[in-house]
């Protein structure tokens, strides 16, 4: 994996997380809120875990060896999290256009949420936290199933055909 797959992987990840929340947001209050089983207890939970999971691992890249779970994680909008999922998305990118190829293999050592220190080579958690996203947004088109819509297709090769 080099820094171009990388850059490509979180275009498709910017792109999937647009077109899901789309869908979401198209819903309405109600079905953003409504219980809904899976590992987060709704679409919201869902979204909020996907927005907060990438806002943590991009302030460890730039640092924030310690970052926590964010203060908007508990009830955002689906308004609020296009907000963050934007800004999550330009210091990212600014991130990944300052790496180079020796920085994939520089250790990273953080505190995770639970408290415990961990080490990595950088590219394996870039490459863990695009995986992430993909992971649990597959449980947001399931959820979005539940609520009657039909979901976008997000697969990458849907992402590298589109204009």
């Amino acid at each position: 994996m080099n820094i171009d797959d990388l850059r490509r992987l979180y275009a498709y990840d910017e792109w999937a997380n647009r077109l899901l929340l789309d869908a979401a947001e198209a819903l309405g209050t109600e079905a953003w809120v409504r219980p809904l089983p899976s590992s987060y207890p709704s679409l919201r939970g869902t979204f909020a875990h996907i927005a907060g999971a990438e806002w943590i691992w991009v302030r460890r890249w730039v640092g924030d060896v310690r970052a926590g779970i964010p203060s908007w994680y508990e009830a955002p909008t689906a308004g609020d999290l296009r907000q963050i999922f934007g800004e999550i998305e330009m210091e990212r990118r600014g991130f990944l256009e300052n790496l180079s190829e020796p920085d994939l293999a520089r250790e990273l050592a953080y505190v995770n949420v639970k408290g415990e220190p961990r080490r990595y080579p950088l590219g394996e958690t870039l490459l863990h936290a695009v995986n992430h996203s993909t992971y649990h947004r597959g449980q947001a088109v399931t959820q979005l199933r539940q609520s009657g819509a039909t979901p976008p297709a997000t697969d990458f090769l849907v992402f590298l055909d589109a204009p």
